[in-house]
């Protein structure tokens, strides 16, 4: 799988955050990682035990995501919202990969 984002400067500007199973065999997350690794403002989010069905079941940390892309969005990336209480403190620029527990 190859993803190309080079046509995509919009993505360059907006928080992006990438959620993935850390067991996801339909998408492994290699390719999540090499994604990230082309937007600038990714932010990886890797799941332990998580698979491919992350919105239906682990839909608490696929919402949390979205707000927190939402703040990120509209206050900038300086005032982020955790995914959860372990998150830790906000990456600096470039693709980071964060081990988000579950709930």
């Amino acid at each position: 799988m190859r993803h190309d984002v080079t046509e995509l400067e919009a993505l360059r500007r907006i928080p992006v955050h990438i959620l993935v199973g850390e067991e996801d065999p339909t998408v492994p997350p290699v390719h999540s990682h090499r994604l990230a690794e082309q937007i600038p403002t990714a932010e990886l989010h890797v799941l332990p035990r998580g698979c491919h069905r992350l919105p239906t079941r682990h839909s608490s940390v696929v919402v949390s995501a979205i707000e927190r892309t939402c703040s990120d969005a509209l206050h900038g990336s300086g005032s982020r919202l955790p995914l959860d209480r372990t998150d830790g403190p906000a990456p600096g620029p470039g693709p980071t990969a964060v081990h988000t527990p579950l709930a």
